[in-house]
């Protein structure tokens, strides 16, 4: 009775061990199967699913041919948010409008991520095979992946686009209204000849290092006290070169999801590449109204100001109407203010 006891005693302390072992062993198992469905989906987040839905004479391959057309002046590489319909219906009319496209020799790129939710995801890779200028990054779309966002998104155009040396990158969110106008003076002018990021340059900005704000960052992610000089996420130029430069730097450098901050901060530093200086044509700020604008502004960021569908194609109107008297002047005056610093 008691050599059985015994036995019965020893049977269970070695079940017990096989099912600790078991458990620890299938929690491997599936933390070694999430990194490998990680690093699955970081390895295709370059792809466009819409190439898996759609042949390759299909609309959801326009955007591919119009980014190697020869001598392609402007490409818009544009962040935006599945949600963001109406505001990519917006830039379509303007800047996208064919028409348009045409006589300023431009394209534009849509770059976005998986939807969360099913329903967003499923309208999306519809609104990509009817207007065809949408590249769907394999990844889920949120506030803080868009640094991968635009990583993924330059290696999509390393692959897909054929950029001469010459061409303006012009990095956009979706709720900038932009002066093409102006736009294309600006490129007239000769500035583009400094090499670099052309934007509204911050200088001296600290970590938000309180864990309650939207831009919260630990000292593990990054240490120092004052970020590099960075440029203001919402719109910029530059020419291809500083878009490869500063997605080769990134496979050298630490990550951070603060994307403006690590891409024309962090990565720029890395890369060398110089920030020029271009505030007093961008309009960016907090209020309540929508602020005027001028003739030689370039870009105006609509985001903070809760602006109006309506209202964004009120200003394009206005920018239309500027159109008249703004090459001659702003090209004049581009000319002599970038002469006297560079």
């Amino acid at each position: 009775m008691k050599r059985s006891g015994k036995n019965f005693i020893v049977a269970f302390i070695l079940v017990c061990h096989v099912l600790l072992f078991a458990t620890l062993l299938f929690s491997y198992l599936r933390i070694v199967f999430q990194a490998h469905q990680q690093y699955g989906k970081a390895k295709a987040s370059t792809e466009v699913l819409t190439d898996k839905a759609a042949p390759e004479n299909t609309s959801a391959w326009n955007i591919r041919q119009a980014c190697r057309r020869p001598n392609l002046r402007i490409f818009y590489f544009v962040h935006t948010a599945p949600k963001n319909a109406d505001k990519r219906r917006i830039l379509r009319r303007t800047i996208g409008d064919p028409k348009i496209a045409s006589e300023m020799n431009s394209a534009i790129a849509f770059l976005v991520g998986e939807a969360p939710d099913l329903n967003d995801h499923e309208a999306v890779l519809g609104e990509a095979l009817r207007e065809g200028d949408i590249v769907v990054l394999n990844f889920t779309d949120t506030y803080k992946n868009l640094t991968y966002k635009f990583l993924h998104g330059a290696k999509w155009v390393s692959d897909n686009c054929l950029l001469e040396p010459t061409a303006a990158v012009v990095k956009l969110d979706d709720d900038v209204v932009v002066n093409l106008f102006a736009l294309s003076a600006y490129l007239h002018s000769g500035v583009m000849a400094l090499t670099g990021i052309h934007c509204q340059v911050w200088t001296g900005a600290a970590p938000f290092r309180t864990r309650k704000s939207k831009w919260y960052v630990s000292r593990k992610d990054y240490g120092s006290k004052v970020y590099p000089p960075y440029c203001a996420g919402a719109a910029f130029i530059m020419q291809p070169s500083v878009l490869f430069a500063l997605y080769e730097a990134s496979s050298h450098v630490p990550y951070l999801w603060v994307d403006d901050v690590y891409i024309t901060g962090v990565l720029g530093e890395y890369a060398n590449v110089t920030l020029i200086e271009m505030i007093q044509y961008i309009i960016s700020g907090k209020g309540k109204k929508t602020p005027g604008v001028k003739e030689t502004t370039i870009f105006l960021h609509t985001g903070w100001y809760g602006t109006s569908s309506a209202e964004m194609e009120r200003i394009w109107q206005t920018f239309k109407e500027y159109n008249r008297t703004v090459m001659h002047d702003f090209n004049r005056n581009v000319h002599a203010y970038y002469r006297s610093v560079g």
